[in-house]
C-alpha cells in the first residue's frame, strides 16, 4: 500500500527543484529579479555601498563622538550630587 504513482513522481519532482535551488544558493545564484530582470546579485551589490556607508557613519557618531562630547561635559560640570 503506497502512494499512486503520480503522487511519486510530483514529491520527487519538488526534491528535485528544492535541491536544485539550494545548489543554486550557495554557488552565488541567487536568481533573477522579477520587477527588474536583472540577476538579485547585482541589485543587492548596488545597495549594500550605501548600507555599508551608513554603518560606518553610525558606528563613528555612536562610539565615537557621543563618549567624547559625555566626556567633555562631565570633566567640566560641576558635579550636583551632594
Amino acid at each position: 500500500m503506497g502512494m499512486p504513482a503520480d503522487k511519486v513522481e510530483e514529491k520527487f519532482f519538488w526534491q528535485a527543484v528544492i535541491i536544485s535551488r539550494a545548489s543554486n544558493f550557495f554557488q552565488g545564484y541567487l536568481g533573477r529579479s522579477t520587477n527588474f530582470g536583472d540577476p538579485v546579485s547585482a541589485l543587492i551589490a548596488q545597495r549594500v555601498r550605501s548600507h555599508h556607508f551608513y554603518g560606518v557613519l553610525t558606528f563613528l557618531i555612536t562610539y565615537g563622538l557621543f563618549p567624547w562630547a559625555f566626556s567633555k561635559r562631565s570633566a567640566t560640570a560641576p558635579c550636583s550630587i551632594p
